[in-house]
């Protein structure tokens, strides 16, 4: 530009420039505006997502300890009735121990110790040991007030006594006095396991009989370590922490950084620490919030790093924690930093671009307009060797020249198009292959899944399924339910079979209303066209705000409502004979008494030889022995009788409509049907007793109360009877069963008597030594016929046979008449050089009823032609002295012998010297 020759004027701005400077300015202010209003804006928004992040965090948590500590609660609340009425009779020991077991087997292993302690000091139970096998607790009067532990064998009965623990009385302990002094459901304070190294919390709740008295208190003991996991887990990816301590100490309860929270002492000792007792910045960080961490929401600084806190309380029957959550912001506001740093770039690029843009537009403006055109038109149609001709460097020369260059550029662009597509093609390929991964990882958590999960379309039309959705449903690939309606394939009727109304189906409610939907008493069909029950949550999907469909997990809950059903079934069953239990009685009486209807008669019933069943054969024989009992019963009554079983082996009859002298009848075919039983080779029989209600106003407890002194007074004036008949049972059964025994117990009865008469005892003890010679061998019972009458005897089959002395002493020791025989009979094996058994007794340390049946039965069984080898009368006197002094007593021996040589009658044999 040449210089102004006239006047003074300073010299003028060039076109190019003027423009430049407005184009710059505008381009500053619009670049700056825009930036400052979306960088702040972004700032902003990245806080407050933190914020929101950290909060919805520290919720879920919440939630999910909410839950976690709910488990024991409906633990206990749940069998807490079954107890209380008497459902689960605490007296029969395998019942008791399977009932235990079975809770404990069914929960979170972090349930470690499921119990129940009486008023009276009584606990039972089952536990995991440390390594985590259960084991059932037994502490009672017969355990000593000691704590013994069993291992559990596979029909959940205990095994081998495994650990005996030191003296125990669970009301000292604090979950007890909890859940006693507060009358309900309460935690205990949280102490350190006794035997694991981690800290604890037992929910506790108490149970009362129909009386409003206290019978004790139900438990569950769990790990809180399963918390520590849990906060682990969940803020593992987002490079935060979560710790819980108690509000009023500020001890911790758990933390996601690893640390113990509690401390052994150098001597063992434990004590319970707070976060300020840790050396670490972040527990330290923590235990200086302690005061202000309150329900709410701050800001807090750890070392470098910026965190988003969240504090909300946790509280509960006796529990007060607070839950401390925080996620770094950094991650988030380093993003938004980077991405402010690409834009500052972005823009001055921009800027450049756009000054660029704005130097070749001068120039092509300024250049002359034809050439440029000519130019211009010339590139447009391919062209693209032709040029702008510069014909001067101005403005327009230099916006020609700048024409020209993008001309060049373009040129080059074109020609290097194929590498510059195939370039780009690559990173396009590259930029699949990740989406393809990030699809695969997706199915594969989609398909880890254990609850069923599908997805629907606002038509509720499968839009994806898992592989868990597939198997519950029967069906073989995706593509069977892909793009079917869900509600016409699986939801389409009800469990009846009537159909569903899409209208009235719960789960489109949110694909079609955007709002979460649950339901547990639905079912779903299956492809093969059979239902089962279900529990689903149907949760809206959205695209940013917009509805596009929900997605839908469910549940096979078959199992559990089996089992909740078998519960209920028991709450009125005896789970033994299926027969009523004493709780649906008490309500039925309450109903009839409202009705006030008559006549009505109660039978009260309670079986003879139970406990002589139990322990002689067994608690299986006596569960067949009541199951029969029941049958009995069923048979002997009408279909519109209630019949319930209301102890161990008692049963209470209600007749309505019926008279006294129906229930007479009632009685007769009762006591008929038992006459004809026979359980285990034992006749066994039941004492009745019954009243009749035929004045109204009169109530039906009262009438149970005469039915059952009526009951007890039948069962004592006969109690002789019975027994005897029980022991005549006894004896009929083993004579029946072998002949041998049946001579042999006469022969040894007679000889008995002559050993007695012979040492000068007084009449009453040579009856008694005669009584207990024909019941020595009682106890053979038990033994198989087969063994009974088979001679020799291998070495098993004898040591099955050297049981017989010790069930005979159980069966006489169980009655009057026979008591006195007892100790003679379980020692009628020991040797008087302390070589016999069952204890190994030594001398005059064997009572002599046992020294002379000795002798007797040793006697018949050689001299008599049923023995294996049987010999002469004086044989075996020389052989029994010959084992005098060794095997047999001396004294006996000799009474024997003169009784031996006193002058015998013409009717020798079977037990006849």
């Amino acid at each position: 530009m040449k210089k102004q020759r006239h006047g003074t004027a300073p010299k003028s701005l060039s076109i190019r420039w003027i423009l430049f400077l407005i184009f710059l300015l505008i381009l500053s202010v619009s670049i700056a505006g825009i930036s400052h209003v979306i960088l702040s804006n972004w700032r902003t928004s990245a806080r407050e997502h933190t914020a929101k992040v950290a909060g919805d965090l520290n919720e879920e948590i919440h939630e999910n300890i909410l839950e976690f500590m709910s488990i024991p609660e409906h633990m206990n609340l749940l069998n807490q009735k079954i107890i209380a009425n008497g459902i689960l009779d605490l007296e029969d020991t395998v019942s008791r121990e399977k009932f235990f077991l079975g809770v404990l087997a069914s929960y979170s292993e972090d349930i470690y110790s499921f119990s129940y302690g009486t008023a009276e000091g009584e606990y039972y139970g089952a536990r995991r040991n440390p390594q985590g096998d259960l084991e059932i607790m037994r502490n009672n009067a017969r355990t000593g007030g000691v704590s013994w532990y069993y291992s559990v064998n596979e029909d959940l009965t205990a095994g081998e006594r495994i650990v005996v623990a030191g003296k125990f009385d669970p009301r000292t302990r604090d979950w007890y006095k909890a859940a006693v002094s507060t009358g309900g459901f309460s935690y205990s304070p949280v102490y350190k396991h006794f035997v694991m190294d981690d800290l604890t919390v037992s929910a506790a709740v108490p149970v009362y009989d129909s009386q409003g008295e206290a019978r004790g208190v139900l438990g569950a003991h769990m790990l809180l370590s399963g918390i520590d996991r849990f906060l682990e887990e969940i803020v593992k990816d987002r490079d935060g922490f979560a710790i819980i301590h108690e509000r009023d100490t500020g001890y911790l309860i758990a933390n996601s950084l690893g640390f113990e929270n509690f401390k052994i002492g150098a001597e063992g000792s434990y004590g319970r620490i707070t976060p300020g007792e840790i050396e670490n910045p972040v527990m330290q960080a923590v235990a200086g919030s302690l005061e202000d961490s309150g329900p709410g929401s701050f800001e807090m600084t750890i070392g470098d790093k910026a965190y988003f806190v969240n504090s909300e309380v946790i509280a509960g029957s006796n529990i007060d924690w607070v839950l401390i959550s925080a996620i770094p912001g950094k991650p988030l506001m380093s993003r938004v930093d980077a991405t402010i740093d690409a834009i500052i770039v972005m823009v001055f690029f921009i800027a450049l671009f756009a000054l660029l843009v704005y130097y070749l537009a001068t120039r092509i403006i300024i250049s002359p307009v034809t050439d440029l055109l000519e130019a211009s038109e010339a590139i447009s149609t391919g062209n693209l060797s032709r040029r702008a001709r510069i014909t001067r460097l101005d403005e327009i020369g230099r916006i020609s020249l700048a024409f020209n260059k993008v001309a060049d550029s373009l040129q080059f662009l074109i020609v290097n198009l194929e590498d510059t597509v195939a370039r780009r093609t690559g990173e396009l390929q590259h930029t699949k292959d990740h989406l393809q991964r990030s699809a695969e990882k997706l199915r594969l958590l989609l398909d880890s899944a254990a609850e069923a999960i599908f997805g629907v379309d606002l038509e509720g039309r499968c839009t994806f399924t898992n592989a868990s959705c597939l198997k519950m449903l029967g069906y073989d690939h995706e593509n069977d339910l892909i793009g079917q309606s869900m509600h016409e394939l699986i939801h389409h009727s009800k469990p009846d079979g009537n159909p569903l109304p899409v209208e009235a189906c719960l789960m489109d409610r949110a694909y079609k209303e955007g709002v979460r939907a649950h339901a547990d008493d639905e079912v779903l069909w299956r492809a093969d066209g059979t239902c089962f029950e279900v529990e689903y949550f149907s949760y809206p999907q959205y695209q940013g705000d917009k509805l596009v469909g929900a997605v839908i997990n469910f549940m096979d809950i078959t199992d559990r409502k089996r089992h909740e059903e078998r519960i209920r079934f028991l709450s009125l069953h005896d789970e033994l004979t299926g027969l009523k239990n004493r709780h649906f009685i008490e309500e039925l009486i309450k109903e009839y008494n409202s009705l006030d209807e008559v006549p009505v008669t109660v039978i009260v019933g309670d079986i003879n030889g139970l406990k002589l069943t139990n322990d002689v054969f067994g608690h299986r024989a006596g569960d067949d022995l009541i199951k029969r009992a029941a049958e009995i019963l069923r048979q002997s009554t009408r279909e519109e009788d209630a019949i319930a079983r209301v102890g161990g082996d008692e049963f209470l009859i209600l007749l309505p409509g019926i008279g006294e002298d129906e229930a007479g009848n009632v009685m007769k075919r009762i006591h008929k049907g038992f006459e004809e039983a026979v359980i285990d080779v034992v006749k066994f029989n039941i004492s009745l007793g019954s009243d009749t209600k035929v004045v109204p106003g009169k109530s039906l407890e009262e009438i149970m109360t005469n039915a059952e002194n009526a009951m007890y007074k039948e069962k004592t004036l006969n109690r002789n009877r019975i027994n005897q008949n029980l022991i005549r049972s006894f004896m009929e059964t083993l004579h029946q069963r072998s002949r041998e025994e049946e001579a042999h117990s006469v022969a040894v009865a007679s000889l008995c008597k002559k050993i007695a008469s012979a040492l000068g005892l007084e009449a009453a003890e040579i009856h008694r030594m005669e009584k207990a010679g024909y019941h020595h061998d009682i106890g053979k019972i038990v033994i198989e016929e087969e063994m009974l009458n088979k001679h020799p005897l291998g070495e098993e089959e004898l040591e099955k046979m050297r049981i017989h002395p010790i069930v005979g002493y159980r069966i006489l020791n169980l009655f009057d008449e026979t008591l006195d025989i007892a100790e003679g009979v379980y020692s009628h094996h020991e040797r008087f050089n302390g070589e016999g058994y069952p204890k190994g007794l030594k001398g005059e340390e064997i009572p002599l009823m046992a020294r002379i049946i000795a002798v007797a039965e040793v006697y018949d069984r050689m001299v008599n032609p049923y023995g294996p080898s049987p010999v002469s009368r004086k044989q075996a006197m020389m052989a029994i002295k010959e084992s005098s002094g060794t095997y047999f007593d001396p004294a006996v021996v000799e009474a024997f012998s003169r009784s031996f040589s006193m002058k015998r009658s013409s009717t020798e044999g079977s037990g006849d010297i």
